[in-house]
């Protein structure tokens, strides 16, 4: 057992909340972010078990730690993060190990020019985009799990925090992130917001928090004069906001 700091996107609304948007679902902090945690993944192989998680610093930078053990049981070596990189948050990794190398993929701010401990990844100190600065990256170890290497395998950034939840006007994310290993064979999964088109939402009339960047392409019919609450029309499986690319998120792959 280990205690952590957790790392946890409730930190940063001012009360409470998993995650935070505009409207209704405004936070006392002004940022906007969709929700993540620290998340822990499990691997074993012929060297023993690994396990990885993310955890604040105590800088309040979120880093990606393994740990390793030679049967699952005894854990005689503390946990060390996968790298030493001073900027940017690292989080939800996952794990898995084949032919003597163990990977770990995960994201990463490191690119975001307006990087703080004290703020979620993608955002401003004034609550504003601050651009496609997350990317997902790769980490390998071929000595057990006592030393990594790490590079880049998405060739375009993202932003977690657009608003895609339309009838909430808030982000949503999820932990969707995984590597699968067979042989030499190496493929990690990931999500990403590269298709997706920003836009204005319509129920934002200046008053509400519609300079913030974050805002989709929401071409769906909405309650008429709904400028502040979260009423909305659902679409068909035929309309236009759900092929327009307002809700474009989509999951890319590469191998490693």
């Amino acid at each position: 057992m280990a205690t952590i700091a957790i790392f946890d996107s409730s930190q940063f609304s001012g009360n409470g909340a998993s995650d935070c948007g505009d409207g209704p679902f405004a936070c006392p902090s002004g940022l906007t972010f969709s929700r993540f945690s620290s998340a822990p993944a499990v691997a074993a192989d012929a060297t023993g078990a690994h396990v990885v998680w993310n955890a604040e610093l105590p800088s309040g930078q979120s880093k990606v730690f393994v740990r390793n053990s030679p049967d699952g049981i005894a854990w005689p070596t503390p946990a060390i993060t996968l790298d030493t990189v001073a900027v940017g948050h690292q989080w939800t990794p996952d794990i898995s190990s084949a032919g003597g190398v163990i990977n770990v993929v995960f994201y990463a701010s490191r690119a975001d020019p307006a990087y703080s401990p004290s703020l979620p990844p993608g955002d401003t100190a004034t609550g504003q985009n601050s651009g496609d600065v997350v990317n997902t990256y790769l980490a390998k170890s071929t000595n057990g799990g006592t030393s990594w290497s790490e590079s880049p395998i998405s060739n375009h950034g993202s932003n977690f925090n657009w608003e895609t939840h339309g009838s909430r006007r808030d982000p949503f994310w999820g932990d969707y992130i995984y590597v699968s290993a067979v042989g030499s064979t190496v493929t990690a999964a990931w999500t990403d917001s590269r298709d997706l088109v920003p836009g204005a939402d319509p129920r934002e009339t200046g008053v509400d928090d519609d300079l913030d960047g974050f805002d989709v392409y929401q071409p769906c019919t909405y309650v008429p004069n709904d400028i502040n609450a979260p009423s909305y029309s659902s679409p068909l499986i035929s309309d236009l906001c759900l092929s327009q690319g307002g809700l474009d998120q989509n999951i890319y792959a590469a191998g490693g």
